[in-house]
């Protein structure tokens, strides 16, 4: 899980408004990265340790805050005291494809923010899959 790379989200997204085609080329090394995510590790009774998501809300209901660095979410621990401090890094497709019913938003609290409806995850995970055979 560690070794899984990491890419400058802010340097690609500021490219999108002169280019229409970045959203797909950030999403494509967006699933081959690591992302940040906001969870409590939770221990079973066979001593083995899971991560649990946390999502947030906003008016339409819950959504997972995904982040593409450490202080990205960070600066949502600083907006947001009533959540936890405790977050895991995740390989972005592993995240995407668990939580494929789910809207996620990429990097709240960032001028490149994006929400990722359910569908669009799920679409994600596939080319991302497709990609890879």
């Amino acid at each position: 899980m560690g070794d899984t790379p990491s890419f400058d989200f802010d340097a690609e997204m500021s490219r999108m408004h002169a280019d229409a085609d970045v959203w797909q080329r950030v999403s494509a090394r967006l699933l081959s990265s690591s992302v940040f995510v906001l969870a409590r590790i939770e221990t079973a009774d066979d001593g083995s340790r899971s991560p649990v998501l946390i999502a947030i809300e906003d008016p339409e209901g819950p959504v997972l805050p995904v982040f593409t660095s450490e202080d990205g979410i960070k600066s949502l621990i600083d907006a947001r005291p009533e959540l936890p401090e405790s977050y895991v890094r995740l390989p972005c497709s592993e995240l995407f494809a668990a939580v494929a019913s789910t809207r996620v938003l990429l990097n709240p609290y960032h001028p490149f923010a994006r929400m990722i409806s359910p569908e669009e995850v799920t679409a994600l995970v596939q080319e991302y899959r497709s990609s890879l055979s």
